[in-house]
């Protein structure tokens, strides 16, 4: 197979024969004796331009500058103009702008408001638990003196009077009389309003861990508790029953220990104020769920432990729960206890 073509091929590569067309130095062909080389010519003369000179004269350059003529010197001095002097103007300032006067946004007074608003409430909060914590009743946690001393009682006021001439119910040194069942539920019926609770049965006891359950008797004992007297009562629609009653400490720090003790116990089911049943209808304080409620006055702790008569959990959401415990609780007890004062 071919993979090309090679020098010498004529009908690729034709023979070119230089010179035929009067090239110098280059061959003429004759056909009948073969290649034959060139004559020399005679070199050529050269000749002059048209016009001009011959060679081998010389002439003048026609190219050569002109000689330049300097005019003469004149050595008077040029006049210079007269100048007047005339002084710069002085540098120019621009007037100062006019001061604007001060707006106030309305942005900027509220935040002024604000402030006023926020320092009176201070004042107002400060103020108003200075008078809470001068209100506490003495030997109370988070009572405090003013610096001074206590204002003394009045001229011949027996012992345990306090300046206002009321008695002292904060320890048992200063009210030593035991509470009765008579003192705290006079009549049959206790009244708040027009709601009203029928009294089932009183009792007063001297060990106070027969009306607490688990580990708070004993603490309630470690305390100095030295009494409590309940009842058990019947709401008026008699959709509630419930026990109410007044631990008696030896003095208020005690009871208001008592209070934090019964919290503790309470939510860890370590132990809780009973209720009591007295028999008929009030039996189902003692087999169901119980919500219980209490308030430390003075050296004593007076509660409420509630019930609903369908043995069913009470909601403490429920108003008429709520409004039981603080007709009870907060009303009936801390009222009788007060008298004490007198």
């Amino acid at each position: 197979m071919t993979y090309g073509r090679h020098s010498g091929d004529d009908d690729e590569y034709p023979e070119y024969v230089p010179g035929q067309y009067g090239q110098r130095g280059g061959y003429s062909p004759d056909p009948a004796h073969g290649y034959q080389a060139a004559q020399p010519q005679p070199p050529a003369q050269p000749q002059p331009p048209r016009g001009g000179t011959p060679f081998g004269q010389h002439t003048a350059d026609p190219y050569a500058p002109l000689p330049q003529q300097q005019p003469p010197y004149d050595s008077t001095p040029y006049p210079q103009p007269e100048y007047d002097p005339v002084s710069a103007p002085p540098p120019y300032s621009p007037a100062p702008e006019p001061a604007r006067p001060r707006r106030r946004t309305q942005k900027g007074w509220l935040g002024a408001l604000a402030g006023v608003l926020a320092v009176l409430l201070l004042i107002g909060f400060g103020v108003g638990a200075y008078f809470l914590i001068d209100e506490a009743p003495a030997g109370a946690p988070g009572a405090q003196g003013s610096g001074s001393a206590a204002p003394a009682p009045p001229a011949g006021a027996p012992p345990g009077t306090t300046a206002a001439g009321k008695k002292d119910i904060s320890s048992q040194a200063t009210d030593a009389a035991p509470l009765t069942e008579a003192e705290l539920f006079p009549a049959a019926t206790l009244t708040i309003d027009t709601r009203q609770y029928a009294v089932q049965k009183t009792q007063s006891l001297t060990d106070c861990r027969l009306a607490t359950t688990s580990d708070l008797g004993p603490a309630y004992q470690k305390l100095g508790c030295t009494q409590v007297v309940r009842a058990t009562v019947v709401s008026q629609k008699k959709d509630y029953i419930a026990t109410i009653g007044v631990f008696n400490f030896k003095d208020a720090t005690s009871a208001t220990t008592a209070k934090n003790e019964t919290k503790t116990l309470l939510g860890s089911g370590k132990g809780s104020i009973a209720g009591w049943s007295t028999g008929g209808s009030t039996a189902i304080i003692e087999a169901s769920e119980t919500y219980l409620s209490w308030l430390p006055v003075g050296h004593y702790l007076a509660y409420c432990v509630v019930a609903r008569a369908d043995g069913k959990k009470p909601d403490p959401a429920d108003p008429a729960v709520q409004q039981l415990l603080i007709d009870t609780v907060e009303t009936y007890f801390r009222g009788q206890i007060k008298k004490r004062e007198a």
